[in-house]
């Protein structure tokens, strides 16, 4: 194996976790998440070791946070190291997650657009 192959022998899955949940609860969560993606959590080692990275460059607190918005807005597959830091890239880690009870903030009016009433109306001929 390559060098750098040879020197993720040095962080187990158990150790990645264990480093995630000591950083701050989400990481935790969003490692995790990363390492049960795969069938062998080997695959998961880039994406952690670089959240690792992200750590020493941002700061816990912020990169916590980031993984906060990435748990809450992340799809069926789960967060990705991507969405982390595309969320702290833009700042966005400190904004409010959007729930499903907020209203859209922009509806969208066009004059081609048919609502429901247009559907329920009894066509005559």
């Amino acid at each position: 194996m390559p060098k750098s192959h040879r020197d993720y022998g040095k962080w187990p899955p158990e150790r990645m976790r264990a480093w995630g949940h000591s950083v701050g609860p989400n990481v935790g969560k969003v490692v995790d998440a990363i390492l049960d993606r795969y069938r062998n959590p080997e695959f998961g080692y880039r994406g952690v070791l670089a959240i690792t990275r992200d750590a020493k460059r941002v700061g816990n607190e912020r990169l916590d946070a980031a993984c906060a918005r990435a748990l809450a807005i992340a799809g069926p597959s789960g967060p990705t190291r991507r969405s982390v830091v595309t969320i702290l890239k833009r700042g966005l880690e400190s904004a409010p997650v959007p729930t499903e009870d907020d209203e859209p903030t922009q509806f969208l009016h066009h004059e081609h657009l048919r609502g429901g009433d247009y559907f329920n109306k009894e066509t005559t001929q």
